[in-house]
């Protein structure tokens, strides 16, 4: 169950698996759909500098993977120290969507 969860942009939906020790994240970005690409053949402005606050996270070291979902993978690799059960995870932009891997490895 992820509770607690906050995101920072009316631009992407975000949806989410999670327990203490490992999240999967997928963040779309809204204006991304099939009516807009197709039917009114829009131009779609990316969604920019998001933050995710992910809470009741066990401390420790974590590796977040960031995946193509189109390509089916990894474009981008952090560890992150979780320090009172806190995730903070920035994304610089998603332009369609993007999914994150959040795992514990210490």
């Amino acid at each position: 169950m992820l509770e607690n969860t906050v995101y920072r942009s009316a631009k992407i939906d975000l949806y989410a698996l999670a327990n203490k020790t490992f999240a999967m994240l997928w963040i779309r970005n809204k204006d991304y759909n099939w009516w807009n690409i197709v039917v009114l053949n829009r131009s779609i402005e990316p969604a920019e500098n998001i933050e995710i606050e992910i809470k009741n996270l066990q401390d420790g070291l974590y590796r977040v993977e960031f995946w193509d979902t189109y390509k089916g993978t990894i474009i981008k690799i952090l560890e992150v120290q979780i320090v009172n059960g806190v995730a903070r995870i920035g994304i610089d932009i998603v332009e369609k969507d993007i999914a994150i891997k959040i795992m514990k490895i210490k």
